[in-house]
């Protein structure tokens, strides 16, 4: 996994970095991209790692879709794959968390991730959105059939979590 830093300097200018594992698989920690590459000089026989890589690339680099793809699975991931998606839909399916403040509370999710993966989930038929105050305007959040029909795959999740998955050391 590769994140991005772009870590400002005394200069006033910025310093492109990132944390991860190296080529060789040494986790090394934050480092400059730029003397990283200066191993890579014009005329080097050594493989450029990031050679088809831009800073910009790296920056804007998105997952592929999976809507267009002739697979089932493929396709309800497309749907529901996103990182906190499944558990948002624990919360409304099997714990019956409604409303915003609730869900972000229950998972200590940023309210940002939130509210793109809660209109996500309504603009794919899994949750519907109805207001339950003006002022504040405040919505709750219903499960449709489509959310209660995951539900299955939800207990299924936690068999296999409870199976295979270890527990976090606490």
């Amino acid at each position: 996994m590769i994140l991005i830093d772009q870590t400002p300097q005394a200069d006033g200018s910025s310093r492109l970095g990132r944390t991860s594992t190296s080529p060789g698989g040494k986790n090394v920690g934050p480092f400059d991209i730029g003397s990283y590459l200066g191993q890579y000089q014009s005329g080097s026989t050594a493989k450029n790692p990031w050679a088809p890589l831009t800073a910009t690339k790296l920056l804007i680099m998105k997952r592929k879709s999976f809507a267009d793809m002739d697979c089932p699975i493929a396709r309800a991931l497309e749907v529901v794959g996103d990182w906190w998606t499944p558990l948002i839909l624990r919360e409304v399916v099997c714990g019956g968390t409604k409303n915003f403040q609730d869900l972000e509370n229950n998972l200590g999710i940023a309210p940002a991730v939130l509210s793109s993966r809660l209109s996500a989930l309504v603009d794919n038929g899994l949750l519907e959105r109805k207001r339950y105050s003006e002022h504040p305007e405040r919505f709750e959040y219903i499960a449709t059939s489509a959310a209660n029909d995951f539900r299955n795959v939800l207990d299924e999740l936690f068999d296999w979590g409870t199976k295979w998955a270890s527990s976090p050391q606490r």
